[in-house]
């Protein structure tokens, strides 16, 4: 059974304890997109600095390309949590359309949707640990004049996917205890910094 969207409906005690662990995964991966948020300004600065190096001054970071780039992936693993707790990740809705009417059927299409992804991002998260002990190792470096150990742009994208792998488990973990998306999506808050109340003037 599944509970309803009102949040004065009781749940029990397993229930609460899967939401409320399922809250703080969510309140990380906020935390995580305004992280990104920032990293996102400082790229944009950094350009803004090259630009104004080589039109004024004829000089430059000489690293723009490369931290651009580490930012990049570090931006887009770091919000995949915070787009799916959203639902604003891309998803091919025709399969779950021709279903509509059958809520049941829905449900264990997301569920087992979500379950492949779990295997997938798991194969990922393996391979950039191996790839991280390696680079950590042997103390690899980017070809560079900046010379960035390789390891932090990658532990970055790690902790992305880690806390999206929590996240999708979480999600599944609530559809089987019974606590279904709507009911997440009423008692979860969407975001930690509370949004400004717009006023209409008559």
């Amino acid at each position: 059974m599944l509970p309803s969207t009102n949040k004065s409906e009781p749940l029990n005690g397993f229930q609460r304890y899967i939401l409320c662990i399922h809250k703080i995964l969510s309140y990380v991966a906020q935390i995580l997109a305004y992280i990104s948020a920032i990293a996102l300004l400082l790229m944009v600065g950094h350009i803004l600095l090259e630009i104004a190096l080589r039109n004024f001054f004829n000089t430059s970071t000489y690293v723009l390309g490369e931290f651009v780039g580490y930012l990049t992936a570090a931006i887009t693993f770091n919000t995949l949590a915070y787009a799916f707790e959203r639902n604003i990740l891309i998803r091919v809705h025709f399969i779950l359309n021709a279903f509509s009417n059958k809520q049941r059927v829905v449900v264990a299409l997301e569920n087992t949707a979500i379950l492949l992804t779990l295997g997938v991002v798991g194969m990922a998260i393996i391979y950039f640990w191996g790839s991280i002990l390696r680079a950590y190792e042997r103390g690899a470096v980017s070809e560079t004049v900046a010379e960035f150990p390789m390891w932090i742009p990658e532990a970055a994208m790690l902790l992305g996917l880690i806390v999206f792998w929590l996240i999708l488990f979480s999600r599944f973990t609530c559809a089987v205890a019974g606590i279904s998306t709507a009911y997440i999506n009423v008692n979860v808050p969407a975001d930690l910094l509370p949004k400004s109340k717009t006023v209409v003037r008559g």
